[in-house]
């Protein structure tokens, strides 16, 4: 059922309380039968099922027309607590009479979910009357090309692909079919970018890598003339940057997401299924092995690898090869999660123990006398 919208109304004039939290309009209202037909899931009417559903909020914040969820048994006594009209659950997690739709995956079933009720808006297909489209460029029918964008000779931009306002793209680029690119993104010298990747606002693809060389007769630039690669399903998050190789290519592997503000240098792979937090930076040449999770502001030094499946603990300081599985962190030496947590507890204790470590010295000098 769709919602119903009023005239406009004045923002300030109907702005919530503050103990109010906003809610974003749904674009429909469905019943809990048509949720659970969204996500392929089992429904438990229970007591008190709603008839419709406005939207979906937080298990402390949902009301009885809303929607939330429980991700793990260990929410049991929180959703139990909830007043949401309609509960995502995993398959088996007994909440008695509470209505619900249980499913295998409570995590692949949300975005399901949000997306039905909160779909992104979508441009018409075409070309923005103020974008500069080079006639040498192929731009696919279905595409659309924001305000004052630019697009240079034999640009490929796929099916379906968004370009937001103020983007640039430079000679030769390519943008894979259903690719998000928010406004003001620049892909500059040669960038590939693959099928159903999101660049967010303020990314800089291609940009030079830092390669200055000290002589005896000053600094020298090196150009760099390689190429960015993004492959399929990528996501990079608002003014964060890769910098293009300097002969061959800094790669972005499949389904891997960046946070904003992170610095990819040249030459740089970063793997398949990678998750990496705002604030990263990796040295020219530095290798991030699929699968790892890193946190925020991490640094990985020039030439270093990071193995597979590796977990790096935000602020840590990279300065060597990490083999694969590791779990690490520590700045400005890594070590492993273990002994780095011992480390920090003993450290606590080091006014103490140079407290005893002096009064031991002092005794020991007056044995000696």
């Amino acid at each position: 059922m769709p919602v119903k919208h009023g005239k406009h109304q004045n923002l300030m004039k109907d702005t919530p309380p503050t103990s109010i939290l906003f809610r974003p309009p749904a674009a429909c209202t469905p019943t809990p039968g048509e949720v659970a037909q969204w996500i392929d899931g089992e429904l438990v009417e229970g007591r008190d099922s709603p008839e419709h559903l406005i939207g979906f909020a937080t298990l402390d914040q949902a009301t009885a027309e809303e929607i939330s969820f429980v991700a793990e048994a260990k929410g049991k006594k929180q959703a139990e607590a909830s007043t949401a009209g309609l509960l995502i659950t995993p398959l088996g997690l007994d909440l008695g009479e509470r209505p619900r739709v249980e499913v295998d995956s409570v995590w692949h079933a949300l975005p399901v979910i949000l997306g039905h009720l909160y779909p992104a808006p979508k441009p018409e297909s075409g070309v923005h009357p103020s974008a500069f489209v080079d006639p040498s460029a192929q731009i696919d029918p279905t595409a659309s090309i924001g305000a004052n964008c630019s697009i240079g000779g034999r640009a490929i931009i796929g099916a379906r692909a968004i370009l937001g306002a103020n983007c640039s793209v430079d000679p030769d680029c390519r943008i894979g079919e259903d690719s998000r690119v928010h406004n003001n993104v620049a892909l500059q010298g040669l960038v590939h970018v693959g099928a159903r990747c999101v660049l967010h606002s303020g990314v800089v693809l291609g940009a030079d890598g830092f390669k200055f060389q000290p002589t005896a007769t000053g600094v020298v630039k090196v150009p760099q003339v390689g190429v960015v690669i993004l492959e399929d399903d990528v996501e990079i998050g608002a003014n964060s940057c890769v910098d293009r190789a300097f002969v061959h290519e800094t790669r972005i592997g499949a389904g891997t997401k960046i946070d904003n503000l992170v610095q990819v240098g040249h030459n740089c792979r970063i793997g398949k299924g990678c998750l990496i937090a705002g604030q990263s930076g990796f040295a020219g040449s530095a290798v991030v092995e699929d699968y790892c999770m890193l946190g925020g502001g991490v640094g990985v030094a020039p030439g270093v690898t990071v193995g597979a499946r590796s977990m790096v603990g935000g602020g840590t300081g990279v300065h060597k090869d990490v083999a694969p599985g590791s779990t690490i962190m520590g700045y400005p030496y890594y070590m492993q999660a273990r002994e780095f947590r011992r480390v920090m507890a003993h450290f606590r204790k080091l006014p103490d123990i140079v407290a005893r470590l002096r009064k031991l010295e002092k005794l020991a000098a007056q044995s000696e006398k």
